[in-house]
């Protein structure tokens, strides 16, 4: 996972950013502009292609399909050991979708390593945030 902005100083100042300067309607009101605000800091510097660029995640490569699969059973022990304490997830739905990871064939284990990695990142937030 991908955390560029992981500088306690930074998120402050952006804390402090009006929401609508993340996100902005195009001029003829049928595109949503997100990053806005990055963008347009950026503008000076970058080429048309990179300003006007579609958002794309960063994915790693997928943890279902690895040999090694020290991080699959990570993943699958702290979801497990929080998933209860997350009130919006289904503890019984989240179990099962992880008692069948082992047994997806390749494209399916590949699609499912985005919701997994979501599942662990709801988890590790809602532990360290105590949310």
């Amino acid at each position: 996972m991908a955390v560029p902005f992981l500088d306690h100083q930074l998120i402050e100042m952006v804390r402090k950013i009006p929401p609508k300067l993340f996100i902005k309607l195009s001029k003829n009101k049928t595109i949503l502009i997100d990053k806005y605000i990055l963008r347009e800091a950026g503008k000076p510097f970058l080429t048309d292609e990179v300003y006007q660029a579609k958002k794309h995640p960063l994915l790693s490569p997928p943890s279902t399909v690895q040999t090694n699969k020290a991080f699959l059973n990570y993943s699958q022990d702290v979801i497990r050991s929080n998933v209860a304490n997350v009130p919006f997830l289904d503890e019984k739905a989240v179990n099962k979708f992880l008692d069948n990871i082992h047994s997806l064939g390749m494209d399916a284990a590949i699609k499912s390593d985005l919701v997994l990695m979501r599942i662990l990142s709801i988890c590790l937030l809602s532990k360290i945030f105590m949310l």
